[in-house]
């Protein structure tokens, strides 16, 4: 935190170039323009703001690396790092460990700090259930649960993906309505949020 009152990136530095295919980026990236040492230092001084500690960084790499905390004292280990396009820059969050939660307020908290109008996002297709399959695995496992349920119910209610789609398979669905009937409610609260959906 005690990096905030620092100019850690340099003007006139360049991050590197996005690797080629087979590298792909994380969902949770975001293309940005102005200056690159300013979109990092203005990062920079956002993670300063968080209860971020242990922050390290990577000039070279023009990356950051922080453990943060989310407003219920869950955490998680971010590395983010910006790297140069064609046309532009983009920025990509990475969750290390910890909270799929905690690691996505962030992300949208960030993209609400950039202080000017972002162009679009890095284009994606749309998420399908195959692709989820580790997380909807997850949802047979007690000790991943919730953490998997967190996760769908947040992809769904930010429209990534198509909750018919997603409850079209049966085990899927019985597992979800199963766990809204829960009197737990870390599972019960996102397992409804899905179902409402459709």
């Amino acid at each position: 935190m005690s990096r905030s009152d620092q100019v850690m990136f340099a003007e006139g530095t360049e991050p590197r170039a996005l690797p080629p295919p087979p590298f792909t980026l994380e969902l949770t990236s975001h293309n940005v323009s102005g200056p690159p040492w300013d979109v990092a230092n203005n990062l920079l001084k956002f993670l300063a703001g968080k209860p971020a500690f242990g922050t390290k960084v990577r000039v070279s790499k023009f990356s950051v690396k922080s453990f943060v905390f989310g407003d219920d004292f869950s955490h998680c280990l971010v590395k983010i790092r910006i790297y140069h396009m064609p046309d532009s820059y983009v920025v990509e969050f990475q969750r290390r460990s910890g909270s799929a939660i905690t690691f996505n307020n962030l992300y949208k908290s960030w993209l609400g700090a950039v202080p000017e109008p972002l162009p679009p996002s890095v284009a994606w297709p749309p998420l399908l259930p195959q692709d989820l399959m580790p997380v909807i695995d997850m949802l047979a496992i007690p000790s991943s649960q919730a953490e998997a349920c967190a996760c769908l119910a947040s992809l769904v209610c930010c429209g990534e993906v198509d909750a018919r789609a997603l409850l079209s398979d049966g085990g899927t669905r019985s597992k979800l309505e199963s766990m809204s009937e829960s009197p737990d409610v870390v599972l019960s609260y996102p397992a409804t949020a899905i179902l409402k959906r459709c």
